[in-house]
């Protein structure tokens, strides 16, 4: 990976980790729960879900770093997509945060 591919991994994982304790003690209740994974054809990332708080019914932020070739059903209905392989993504995503029916 190159310096800056890794400076911007190092950049989302903290961030990550800061809308997470924010959250998390905004909510005062719940925690989020970190799910690690790996993708078999290289990359992965850090799913997080907080539940059941005293704020927050559910939500999640998540950090995936993922690479390898591109597949074929993309280079096929998207030839220009031939000119960027291989595949190096990252991505920081922050889903639907549902509140506590009792605190709405």
């Amino acid at each position: 990976m190159n310096s800056n591919l890794k400076e911007i991994e190092q950049y989302l994982i903290g961030l990550q980790n800061d809308i997470c304790d924010g959250l998390s003690s905004v909510d005062g209740k719940s925690t989020f729960k970190s799910d690690k994974w790996e993708r078999s054809e290289g990359g992965g990332g850090d799913t997080r879900v907080i539940k059941d708080g005293a704020i927050y019914e559910k939500g999640g932020v998540n950090f995936s770093h993922v690479f390898g070739a591109i597949p074929d059903f993309i280079n096929e209905t998207k030839k220009v997509m031939a000119y960027f392989t291989p595949l190096e993504c990252q991505l920081l995503s922050i889903h639907k945060t549902h509140l506590c029916p009792s605190y709405t």
